[in-house]
Order: structure tokens, then sequence, then C-alpha cells
């Protein structure tokens, strides 16, 4: 099994704390945040008079690299010289039924020297340049310094000038927070007229921490919140670097457990299943902010990696939900609160959901179909996200005002996956309270989905790569399933005449999607379409994740029948239209069938080790090809779970 990623996972927590090599050999790449700016670190052995590296470039001769290795929460290599073999291991603690611990803006790199020879003068040392504290490579003015912290030191760094929360925009790091590199012995140094962070051990066992301190996380409109870990205002974040000297082991044995377990899981699937899941879980979580709201409510708010940085976007939160449908169903409740929040304010005078609720770190409202009119009450209200703007705050507006376009909202997308979500929560951790509380919410959004259905008309959706298309008939299926979902939490409130109303609209939609099939059983792109036209009908995996079963068992042998078919060893595209395929997607059609979703594995990891882009899991790729079309270190990747969550459902 070729092992090989676009980019492998260092230092990650949240969207600003997020670096990774890019590259197999750690002493030949760069460490780079997941947008591509490089952010120098480097690594260093001395022992017995000479000098090694292990990490970044340099005069000094570098290790051999003998393995590199990846666990859930883990990257590990081994190293090795005439004098010693040398392990590293680069830890993100992200456990998703741990807030505390997720949340927690601290990572390690731990290490072990195993001398081959008696050594002598041992010291290890780990730098990080300046620029780790700010977007961009460009210098700028910082101020650094040292700590003497119970046991150990941290050297400091961050802007002179915090500009906090001072931007709103897709592929940027953050010009504002502090970052923390802890050692026995720590200082700062420069060099090429940069600052740099130095930290030392003389331990031939240890570890360094590196942690960040951002100061203030999300704008959510109105409240100015710190992240999760901090949400009692009685930690700060030396407590944070102290917590994670003083629980090392514990949080090791936490982090070995998860692992062993998504391994024993996964094996079903086979070896390279479990190279997927730990290629995308640190990337998923890690895309999100976690963060309490005055309500004392989680909200896990997720960026839109370059594909224009919204956040809590539905139709991402949707594909992602899978990990954390199987793991911690409050984080799925947390992406949706926001959604749920804006839909209620006078701006948003719709019957359908929202796609979006503003773009990260700023929840002020839905960004995406947003437009600048011509009046004084909308004349500069749209952001583009390329550049380093704040969102305005939609919230405050009152519902008179003209924002939106329709032409580029998502109504039967968003609210189909409102709804579906949430009966998701409910079916997985048996609280109908969530549903209960937003239950206004769906009643409408469930009540607009039973009009113009099957076909919908001309929609835009998730899949918006070749612009709208009419009668989409995968969007169809995804309303359907909505419906009877709807129909299932009315039942389960009493109103069952209610419910039996619905279901025959189900019953209608269901006959007339199965009368579209083709001669050889599978469904084209869209109602009224020919036999050569086809999309990947996805939607279809929560039929059986969901227990819902609407459509013919026959149906699901036949798409699959068809997708492999015209499959290439990347995969099926999308549709007919373009030669693009989502790895999201991919195994989502990979739970219709054990030994079509083998296949669709072995297709997805082909595309990992054979892609040439050096960025975090690209989830958009060309199937001839294995080119990325954008869409790096995008949360969705944790649809590629749903395999494991079908097999929860089955238990």
């Amino acid at each position: 099994m070729n092992d090989k990623l676009p980019a492998y996972p260092l230092f990650v927590k949240d969207p600003f704390f997020s670096f990774w090599a890019n590259g197999e050999i750690l002493t030949d790449c760069d460490v780079m945040l997941w947008t591509g700016a490089k952010k120098p670190m480097s690594g260093k052995v001395y022992a017995n008079g000479r000098e090694f590296r292990f990490l970044g470039g340099g005069s000094a001769p570098a290790l051999r690299q003998s393995s590199r290795t990846l666990t859930a929460f883990t990257t590990d290599y081994t190293f090795e010289c005439d004098l010693f073999l040398m392990f590293i291991s680069f830890v993100s603690p992200l456990p998703p039924d741990d807030l505390d611990t997720l949340s927690c803006p601290v990572c390690k790199l731990s290490y072990k020297i195993m001398p081959k020879r008696e050594l002598s003068e041992v010291k290890i040392s780990f730098e990080i340049c300046e620029n780790v504290c700010y977007d961009g490579e460009d210098k700028r003015d910082c101020r650094a310094g040292v700590l003497r912290r119970n046991g150990y030191e941290a050297a400091y760094i961050g802007l002179r000038n915090q500009a906090i929360l001072s931007h709103s925009s897709d592929l940027r790091g953050a010009d504002w927070g502090i970052y923390y590199l802890t050692g026995e012995n720590c200082d700062i140094f420069e060099k090429n007229e940069r600052k740099y962070l130095y930290a030392e051990n003389t331990r031939k066992s240890g570890c360094f921490m590196l942690a960040f301190d951002d100061i203030a996380s999300i704008y959510y409109y109105g409240q100015v919140l710190r992240g999760y870990y901090f949400r009692r205002g009685d930690k700060n974040i030396c407590d944070a670097i102290d917590e994670n000297y003083a629980r090392i082991d514990k949080i090791d044995r936490k982090c070995r457990k998860f692992d062993e377990e998504l391994k024993r899981n996964a094996a079903e699937y086979g070896e390279e299943y479990y190279r997927l899941c730990v290629a995308s879980l640190r990337q998923s979580i890690a895309a999100h902010k976690l963060v309490e709201d005055a309500k004392g409510r989680v909200l896990f708010l997720s960026k839109e990696c370059n594909s224009d940085g919204c956040v809590a976007t539905v139709d991402v939160t949707f594909p992602s939900s899978p990990l954390y449908l199987l793991y911690n169903t409050e984080l799925v409740k947390g992406m949706l609160r926001p959604i749920f929040d804006f839909a209620r304010m006078p701006i948003w005078k719709y019957g359908f959901a929202p796609h979006d609720a503003g773009m990260y770190p700023y929840v002020t409202g839905q960004l995406y179909a947003a437009q600048n009119g011509t009046d004084r009450y909308n004349r500069d209200i749209y952001v583009d996200f390329a550049q380093k703007e704040v969102l305005s705050f939609y919230y405050l507006m009152s519902g008179d005002v003209s924002v939106y376009t329709d032409e580029r909202q998502m109504q039967i997308e968003e609210s189909a996956n409102m709804i579906l979500l949430c009966y998701a929560c409910r079916l997985y951790d048996g609280d109908f309270a969530f549903i209960e509380e937003n239950f206004d919410l769906l009643d409408k959004w469930g009540t607009y989905l039973c009009d113009g259905g099957p076909g919908y008309g001309r929609q835009l959706c998730t899949d918006d790569f070749a612009g709208h298309l009419t009668d989409g008939l995968n969007l169809s299926i995804k309303a359907t399933l909505a419906l009877e979902a709807f129909a299932r939490i009315l039942e389960e409130k009493g109103e069952l005449s209610r419910a039996e109303k619905i279901r025959k609209i189900v019953c209608m939609h269901k006959e007339k999607t199965e009368n579209e099939r083709c001669a050889d059983g599978h469904l084209p792109i869209a109602f009224g379409e020919n036999e050569n036209t086809y999309s990947l009908k996805y939607n279809l995996a929560l039929d059986k994740i969901l227990g819902l079963n609407v459509f013919s068992p026959d149906l699901f042998v036949s798409e699959i029948k068809y997708y492999a078919k015209i499959a290439t060893k990347y995969g099926t595209p999308l549709d007919s239209r373009l030669r693009t395929t989502k790895a999201d997607w991919l195994l989502w059609c990979a739970t219709f069938d054990d030994t079509y979703g083998k296949q669709v594995i072995r297709q997805v990891g082909k595309f990992l080790s054979d892609g040439k882009e050096r960025y975090p899991f690209p989830d958009w790729y060309d199937v001839d090809t294995a080119t990325a079309k954008e869409f790096r270190n995008r949360t969705v990747t944790g649809g590629l779970f749903l395999p494991l969550l079908e097999r929860k459902l089955k238990k």
C-alpha cells in the first residue's frame, strides 16, 4: 500500500492553528499553514560534538528518515544515523468525544533518542520563524519574549499591533494571537532580519509544546467568544500548557485508545480505509472552532476552507456529519445552531433554510447570495472573500431590506439538509429535545419541501460546479428522504394525520423518481434526461444510514453497477457534465454495497497517492489525472466516515 498523502498534519487545532508538511521527507520539505503559506520550522539534534537535522533545511547533515506513519492524532517519523535512532511524533489531540481536550489550543512534538553507542552532550532543539503569528510570508513587526514557568520555559511571539478579528476571508492566516513554544530552555534569536522562537531540551526523551492564544475566537451575532477551553474565564494559555504537561500520559492513552478502536472498526474495509480515515480525521475537526455562547450552548463552527471561507455552511456540515454523528452528536448540533439562530432574525424572510451563517470568524448572517444594492440600506454589503475585509452585520438589518438574490440560494438543498441532520441526531443519540426546540423552523422547511417536487425546477445545489441543474434527480432524492424524516418527526410529536399526508407525497416522489430509470436500471442526471447522462446518487446513502427505507433495494444495485462501469482508477465522475468528482460523495456511495465500497476506497486512496498538489486532502479532483480542483483542507472529509456510521447502525 502506498501511504503517500498530499500533505501531513504536524500541529493542527483550528483554522488559524493548522501546520502541515508538504512532502514525504521531513528534512526536504516545507512546513506550511493549510493555505500553503510557508511557516519555517526546524529541528536539530546535537550529540558527541556533531549536529543533525530532523526537520527543515539547513547546512547540518540530515538524519536519514526510515519511516513515516499516521495514526488518528499523530504523525510519526523514525530517523537514524551511526550514533542513534530517533523517534518523533507530532501530536494534535482532537478527540471528538472530549470537548475540553479537543478545544485546548496546545499541540506537542515528542521525541525519543535510542543510542547505538555512548552519547555525550546531547541536546535537541526546535525553532519557529516569526511569521507563524501573522498572515502571509512578508516580514511584520513582532514582539517576542520568554516566560519562566514551573519546570519549563516558553518563548512567545505575536504582532506588536494586534489586529484582533481584523478580517474574515479565505486562504488567510490570523493577524492576531500569540504563539508559545516550550522547552527546558527557551530564547529568541534573529536570523536574516527575522525573529525566531527557540526551545532546547537536554533529556534523551521529552517533548516540545506549541500553543496558540488567539485572544478572541469568534464574533457571534454581537458576542465575542473565546475558545471552548477558556469558556468559563478561569483559565489562560499558560494553564492550558501546564495542563498538557501534567496530563501527557493521560492524553496519550486517550489518543491511542481512540486510534486502536478506529483501526479495529475500519479493518472490515481493509488497511486502505484506515489510511483514509486518519488522512481525514484531524483535517475535518481542525477546520472548525469550538466555542460556547452566552446561553451555554456548544457551537462547532466550520470554516469553508478554500471555497469562500463561509462559516457554518449547511452543505459543508451535511457531508462532514458522519464523523460527528459517529462520535458526538452534540458537535452536529453545534454546527446547526448558528443556522437556526439566523433563520429567526428579521432579515431572513424566506420559507427555506439559510446556506451559511457568515464568513469565518464572523457569524453575522448568510453571506452566500448577498449582493450590493442601489439604495442606502444595501449599497455596500458584499464581502470579497479574497480580500482582507470584515463581513457586513446582516443580522442587524430589517426584514424590508433587499440583501439576497434568489439565483444564488440553495432552497431545497439546505432545507432538506437541516431536516435530515436533525433527524440523524435524534436517531443516533435518542434525544428529541433538539428537534422540539427548533420545530418551528423544521416545520416551515418541511412544508416548503412539499411544494414543487419531485423535480423542483431549476435549482442551485451543493454540486454546482457545472452550474444550475433543472429537475436534478439526486437533489430530488434528498428532498424525498427529508420529507420521510419529517413525517417521522411529526409522528413522534403525535401529529399522525399530517405525517400521513407527507407520506403520500413521499410515495408519489418515489414512484416518479423510479419511473425515470433507464433500460439498464440507473437513473439519469435529471428528470426527462436520456440514458447517457448520470450523476452520483450519493443522497441514497441516507436511505440506509437513517433506516428510512424509501427507495427500492435494486436501485442501489443498478446505480453502483453503472458507476463501476464508467469509473477510472481514481473514481466515478460526480455527473456527466464534468470529469471531476468528490472524495466525500464517493465514500457515501461506498455504503451501497460492501464489495463496491472496497473498490471506491482503493480509488480514493489511489488519488491521494498519485496527486501532485501538496495541500491538505483536496476533496474535489479530476478522475482522469488525479489533479486537485481547489477545495483543500475542508471539513467535508468527515464524510469518509460514513461506512463506519453504517456499521454502527447495523449493530
